[in-house]
């Protein structure tokens, strides 16, 4: 028997209804705001994270502009690849800590990162008391300024 698009659909819409259930059930319950908010956080965080991982590969592994072979370019982006993956399971701090060693970002780069990973962890890590501080416009309004500071620092390194 196969499902259809519309029975897939259906099931991914009843097992997110689901979620979202014992979400709004939760005892820290965070409203739809927040949850954005959420999302927001989730998503600046791992672009940077991404960028960092990046950055770092790009630097110990160069760009090969002439290979002098198929193999030797084969080679490289293997170096890379090899390398890219051991990122993935570096924490995020020490990533911070070794793109500001390699001289990759500056010390205040860093800070703006590293507020975005304490953005990120609260988030993470719910407290009921710490996430319900976001329905604070203003802590919301500097959460949104935090973060998009880090977008912009971001996008800037890969210009």
């Amino acid at each position: 028997m196969t499902n259809t698009n519309q029975d897939i659909r259906s099931d991914i819409q009843s097992l997110e209804t689901q979620i979202d259930r014992a979400e709004d059930t939760d005892p820290a319950y965070l409203n739809k705001w927040i949850r954005e908010l959420r999302h927001r956080v989730f998503y600046v965080h791992g672009a940077i994270e991404d960028g960092m991982e990046l950055l770092i590969a790009k630097d110990i592994v160069p760009d090969l502009t002439n290979p002098n072979s198929n193999e030797e370019a084969e080679n490289v982006f293997a170096q890379r690849i090899k390398l890219y993956s051991l990122l993935q399971h570096t924490p995020f701090q020490r990533k911070l800590s070794l793109a500001c060693d390699l001289k990759l970002i500056s010390k205040d780069l860093k800070k703006t990162f590293s507020i975005v990973n304490r953005i990120r962890n609260e988030f993470a890590h719910p407290d009921a008391y710490k996430i319900k501080r976001y329905t604070d416009y203003q802590l919301t309004k500097d959460t949104l300024i935090s973060l998009v500071n880090g977008l912009n620092v971001l996008q800037d390194l890969f210009r």
